[in-house]
């Protein structure tokens, strides 16, 4: 646990998280093969925070796909055509 502290202090908790989820054969934060690979994850974080982040344009009012129950779509009418069936007026 004061190891654990200890780490989160000094590195910050997302670079402790990312490390240890990294390393497989860890077992104890008092590994010494863990230190380098905490530093490694910090990097990473500091140059991720540095890029922008993307924006989305989320529309409030989303249309849906309309569902054909039972009829039969465009690409169903071409292959029906294709194989030689014709299509029954409707």
């Amino acid at each position: 646990m004061f190891a654990a502290n200890n780490l989160i202090k000094k590195y910050g908790e997302k670079a402790v998280v990312r490390a240890v989820a990294n390393q497989k054969s860890v077992f104890s934060l008092k590994n010494k093969r863990l230190i380098p690979e905490i530093i490694k994850q910090t990097k990473l974080i500091k140059e991720e925070e540095s890029k922008p982040s993307q924006e989305l344009e989320v529309k409030k009012e989303a249309k849906t796909r309309k569902k054909s129950y039972g009829k039969k779509s465009g690409l169903n009418k071409l292959r029906g055509l294709d194989n030689g069936k014709e299509e029954s007026q409707e």
